[in-house]
This record gives structure tokens, C-alpha cells and sequence, in this order.
């Protein structure tokens, strides 16, 4: 019982970290338990509905700002970003 239980909390944050993950990127997020948990440990619905505008990606403007900085040194990437 001890393995379901933590198996139960590793499920929970699994769908924490997923719903910041994509409030961080601007997504409206909604999540609602289907059943309770005794009956089923896999029963909530996330459902993200996109920003009207889409939010700049951090590491996106991360390595454009790298790039930029490379570039005014006189430095030279091979490779660019985001990966093709």
C-alpha cells in the first residue's frame, strides 16, 4: 500500500509540474479529477487552452541573446537554435 501511495504523490506532482510548466508558456490551464483517487490514481483531465498571443519561449530569446552577444564579439556558432 505504501508503493501506491507514492506512486499516487509522483502522479499528482507529474501533473503539477506539467500545468506550471504550461502557465509558464502562457496557457490558460484547467484540470479536473475525473473519479476520486481510490478508484483510479490516473483521473485527472488537464485541459490548456492557448494565449491569444503566444508567449516568447525563454530559451528561445535565452539563445538569440547568446547569438547576439557572440555575433558583436566576432564569435561565430556552427550550430543555431533551436535545433532543425
Amino acid at each position: 500500500e505504501a508503493e501506491a501511495i507514492e506512486l499516487g504523490v509522483a502522479l499528482q506532482l507529474t501533473n503539477v509540474l506539467r500545468c506550471l510548466q504550461l502557465e509558464a508558456h502562457g496557457y490558460s490551464v484547467t484540470v479536473t479529477e475525473l473519479v476520486g483517487w481510490e478508484h483510479s490514481m490516473k483521473n485527472e483531465l488537464i485541459i490548456a487552452a492557448p494565449p491569444r498571443t503566444p508567449a516568447p519561449c525563454p530559451m528561445l530569446q535565452a539563445a538569440q541573446a547568446r547569438q547576439a552577444a557572440m555575433a558583436a564579439a566576432g564569435c561565430h556558432r556552427q550550430r543555431s537554435w533551436p535545433p532543425e
